[in-house]
């Protein structure tokens, strides 16, 4: 289960680097990033409370890698 977690936050989190060469991170909507991934809103709530909790998420992981 923990590799079916991952693999939801990492298509989150390319969504979200894919929309922000787009738009700035408040204009971001959880719809739009379940739509690019193909996942029900509910997924991305489970994961994360919102848009801002997610990139906090993802610039961790960056300085992690």
């Amino acid at each position: 289960m923990p590799e079916m977690k991952n693999r939801t936050k990492s298509q989150l989190d390319l969504a979200l680097r894919t929309l922000l060469k787009e738009k700035s991170l408040d204009q971001i909507r959880v719809r739009e990033l379940t739509e690019l991934c193909g996942i029900r809103r509910q997924s991305f709530y489970y994961h994360f409370a919102d848009v801002y909790e997610l990139f906090a998420w993802s610039v961790e992981q960056t300085g992690a890698a």
